[in-house]
């Protein structure tokens, strides 16, 4: 808690620096406050340096009085998560966070899309929220005070600030560049989550894998209408083509079906390239209580 060395990061590097706070004498031991690194340490100890002014229990800057803030000299990246946007109260998966979040900053703090307000939302792979439609939407439910995360990368086709993720995920590429440079399996399974100028982006630089979740479907261009969906074999009067289950928003959006007053299901797996008809081939059958359809 009386460190004679500082860290000094590089995000675009990758790395970071070790810098001298003080002369240091032969032999004796080189140390830094983790406090000055560390956001929410997965493994929390007590500090007992018998320093006057030691922290004690060293969790993460996070945990850190706020008294006590000002006394770190931390990293830019903790001051921005220490901005984080959190939970007002308990949410469930689809709940509208907040109603307006368009035009987030995704260049000013590398690895984080920040708001209006100066408050951040950390990139994660597996994220806690996403933007649709211009507002931030729950993934997941979450107790009041949780710190928000979203998939930065699927923000834009291509991000003017690409950075590196280490969050350890099966999935995770590396670096966070776009939807338009990420896998063929990372775009099915965020796809939901892209909006749809970000997916236009990516269909006109045939950058998009789009997915039938159905075998007797196949998605095909459609001339100048984009992707569309096609028989790939004989199908019987009758048959149940697609079984949708998605994300139930209490708004529609361009790909989204209402299943029931105030219920929007926000839907992929290949069924969201289905083209309209007066003389239809199919109908929708709704479950309101499943969140979902069949085709």
């Amino acid at each position: 808690c009386d460190p004679n060395v500082r860290i000094v990061t590089h995000a675009d590097a990758g790395g970071f620096d070790v810098v001298s706070l003080r002369a240091i004498a032969p032999a004796e031991l080189i140390a830094f406050n983790y406090l000055t690194t560390e956001h929410d340490m997965s493994a929390p100890f007590t500090c007992l340096c018998g320093d006057p002014k030691c922290f004690g229990e060293i969790r993460g800057f996070k945990h850190v009085p706020e008294a006590r803030k000002g006394e770190l000299d931390v990293t830019p990246v903790l001051r921005a998560l220490d901005r984080t946007q959190t939970t007002r109260h308990a949410v469930r998966r689809g709940d509208v966070i907040a109603s307006d979040v368009a035009g987030l900053d995704v260049e000013r703090e590398p690895g984080m899309a920040v708001l209006a307000s100066g408050k951040v939302l950390p990139h994660a792979c597996d994220p806690k929220a996403a933007v649709i439609n211009g507002r931030l939407v729950a993934l997941k439910d979450l107790p009041a005070g949780d710190e928000l995360t979203i998939h930065v990368g699927v923000l834009h086709c291509d991000l003017p600030k690409p950075f590196r993720c280490a969050c350890g995920l099966a999935s995770c590429p590396g670096e966070i560049a776009g939807f338009g440079h990420l896998s063929a399996d990372e775009q099915d399974r965020l796809m939901i989550l892209a909006e749809p100028g970000v997916r236009a982006d990516a269909a006109a630089t045939s950058r998009i894998t789009v997915r039938s979740a159905s075998p007797r479907v196949a998605i095909a261009p459609n001339g100048g209408m984009g992707l569309a969906t096609f028989a790939a074999a004989s199908i019987a009067a009758g048959e149940r083509i697609f079984h949708v289950r998605g994300l139930e928003l209490p708004f529609p959006t361009l790909y989204t079906i209402c299943t029931a007053p105030g219920k929007h299901v926000l839907f992929t797996g290949g069924s969201q390239c289905m083209a309209h008809s007066c003389d239809p081939n199919v109908r929708i059958v709704t479950h309101a209580d499943a969140g979902g359809f069949d085709v």
